[in-house]
């Protein structure tokens, strides 16, 4: 009789949990060890040299043991995963899964057969518990993702924006693969009574955290635009206001402020996809100007640059985060231009309209790996 070490390899079952035995080349048992016995209810001289291991199975595994596992494994050398029913003592069945090892002499003529049985119970005890486990954390995945899109949704959802010289439309999507919401945002509101401020950004991180720290960016951007003192100054501040804000050091935006007065319209880019603008003829622009380093990256004594361009009615300004335009496989110039070309096509209807079908447009629910904000701005106030 044996009672060998069990091979870690073979399962990640506990010893104990796994029995050993031996055989000849002709499949009869030559040692045993005291787990198949006691799961047996068996005597080591009653199998030991007169019993071969398929007259120990029902039937059915007799059958398949002398089809498919004998030469299977006299064919390759080894068998694993194959699950019988031992007969015990008593008649019952015990559900086991079976490896099996073909060991060959020098002459390549078959020696010994070494065989591992576990109680399939246990395994699939294993096995339910690992599932469990895995949808538990799936769950529990899926309700941090509802916290965070709840969490980003209440922030994005505030609107203030009370003027009727220009129409404001702003769209979210999360994307569709992922457990963790992004940290995009979209902003919009008065600076004073000659003026309205536009913000769309990006955090890096995902998640809660990802979530918290856009809320903290896109309240310290409205609260200091207001006092900034332009475009460049505001988003240079919010440089410093990041330091105590880690996770939100490396993010992206876009801040636009539009003087009502002069329909001028001033702007930086902090490391984010250029603004494009629809003139009232049908015609665009991709606003490359005023652009610098993501938000926390800028060196001390350098300042945000800006640019400015002017406006008229009927003009349209579209702020749009990365997950409207970066795809696998496309370079981001021809995302920009994608983005220009289905907001000329889409600016002859209402601001509401066009916001919700250049989504459609530019988002193929397949392939939306990115959460994506978007912010279309019409101008409706005569110099």
């Amino acid at each position: 009789m044996i009672d060998p070490a069990i091979d870690p390899a073979i399962d990640p079952i506990a010893p104990g949990q796994a029995a050993r035995l031996a055989l000849g080349p002709d499949g009869t048992v030559t040692a045993v060890d005291e787990t198949f016995l006691r799961w047996t209810g068996r005597r080591a001289d009653d199998l030991i040299g007169t019993a071969r291991f398929s007259s120990l199975l029902t039937a059915g595994g007799r059958i398949y043991h002398e089809t498919h596992f004998a030469p299977l494994l006299l064919l390759q050398g080894e068998v694993r995963e194959v699950a019988f029913d031992l007969v015990r003592v008593d008649g019952t069945p015990l559900a086991v899964i079976v490896h099996a090892t073909l060991t060959r002499d020098a002459d390549g003529a078959p020696e010994r057969i070494d065989v591992t049985v576990l109680d399939a119970t246990v395994r699939r005890s294993y096995e339910r518990e690992l599932l469990r486990a895995r949808r538990d954390a799936e769950r529990a995945e899926r309700e941090i993702r509802d916290i965070a899109e709840a969490l980003q949704r209440s922030l994005l959802e505030r609107a203030d924006l009370t003027t009727s010289a220009v129409a404001v439309e702003t769209r979210y999507r999360p994307a569709v693969d992922r457990l963790e919401v992004g940290g995009d945002w979209h902003d919009a509101f008065l600076l004073d009574e000659g003026r309205v401020g536009v913000s769309v950004g990006d955090i890096v991180g995902k998640g809660i955290r990802a979530a918290c720290a856009m809320g903290q960016v896109r309240s310290a951007l409205r609260a200091l635009a207001g006092v900034a003192g332009g475009p460049g100054a505001a988003l240079r501040a919010v440089d410093r206001f990041v330091g105590s804000v880690p996770d939100a050091f490396a993010s992206t935006a876009v801040y636009a402020e539009i003087d009502l007065a002069t329909s001028e319209l001033r702007y930086t880019a902090a490391g984010h996809p250029p603004p494009v603008l629809v003139r009232a003829d049908g015609s665009s622009e991709i606003l490359w100007g005023g652009r610098s380093v993501p938000i926390g990256t800028i060196a001390a004594d350098r300042v945000r640059p800006e640019a400015t361009v002017a406006l008229t009615p009927g003009d349209r300004l579209v702020l749009y985060t990365d997950g409207l335009c970066e795809r696998r496989g496309r370079g981001p110039d021809e995302g920009f231009s994608l983005v220009a070309h289905h907001a000329v096509r889409l600016r002859a209807h209402p601001i509401g309209e066009m916001a919700d079908q250049l989504v459609e447009a530019m988002l193929d629910r397949d392939e939306v790996r990115d959460d994506t904000c978007v912010l279309v701005l019409e101008i409706r106030v005569e110099k």
